[in-house]
Formats: structure tokens, C-alpha cells, sequence
């Protein structure tokens, strides 16, 4: 068996302002299952292969979620790879969202990044080949 990532466990401290982003980027992702222990809400978010386990930490509202400029520890983004990445950027825009920086192009890929409302940056990206030596160049 080729080993994969089953679910990343993501800490926010308002639940609703990431899955907000990921349900219209996602159409076609639910939320698995979810609770509330009383101290914290958390959610299960993805398909029948993979999740985001989303928890909710409002007493650390305005602590540093990630950094973009690589220069600092912490989170710098999630990818998301999708069918057409157009697409995302249309629902997305459409329901008020804006792009967090310039998209990377190759004959590739495309990728496009989006902040959601906690202030983490998620990447969106679009495969246009199943060549490995093509798709995972770095240019």
C-alpha cells in the first residue's frame, strides 16, 4: 500500500470562518461528523478519503495562524488539488473572497491562494497532466 495523508488537524479560533471558505470552495466535500466537548467545537470536513479536522480555539483569537513569508515557524498554507481551479476562483470571488497573492502558472499547473476569515492561506491547484516528471518540476 502506498502510504497517503488521511486528515490534517487544523486549530482555528473561529470555526465557521474557515469552513465557510472550504464549503464553497469544496461543493462537493460535507462535514463527516463534528461535536462540541464543551471547551471546543470541531468538525470533520472532506470526502470518504480525506478530511480537514477543523477545531475551534477561541481564547487564542489573534495569534499567529501561519506566515507566507517563510521567515517565521508555523503553518505557510494548505493545497487543495481540484478538477478546475477556475472554478474555486469563481465561487470564491463571487462570494466576496480575494485572491491572497499573484497565481503561479506553468504548463503544469495553476495554483491560486485565498485567505479565509482566520487569516490562513489555502492553495488551490489544478493538475493539467498526471506526468510526474511534468508535474512536479520546480521551476
Amino acid at each position: 500500500m502506498k502510504a497517503y495523508i488521511e486528515h490534517m488537524n487544523i486549530t482555528v479560533p473561529k470555526l465557521d470562518n474557515t469552513l465557510n471558505l472550504l464549503k464553497i470552495a469544496l461543493p462537493d466535500w460535507w462535514v463527516r461528523g463534528g461535536g462540541d466537548t464543551g471547551r471546543k467545537k470541531w468538525v470533520h470536513f472532506g470526502d470518504d478519503d480525506f478530511y480537514l479536522s477543523l477545531g475551534e480555539c477561541p481564547e487564542n483569537e489573534g495569534m499567529p495562524l501561519f506566515t507566507t513569508d517563510h521567515h517565521h515557524l508555523g503553518l505557510g498554507h494548505t493545497a487543495i488539488v481540484v478538477e478546475d481551479v477556475e472554478s474555486v476562483v469563481e465561487r470564491l470571488t463571487q462570494a466576496g473572497y480575494v485572491e491572497s497573492s499573484d497565481k503561479e502558472s506553468t504548463k503544469a499547473r495553476e495554483r491560486r491562494y485565498f485567505l479565509d476569515d482566520n487569516n490562513l492561506e489555502w492553495e488551490f491547484v489544478e493538475y493539467r497532466t498526471a506526468d510526474p516528471s511534468i508535474k512536479n518540476a520546480y521551476l
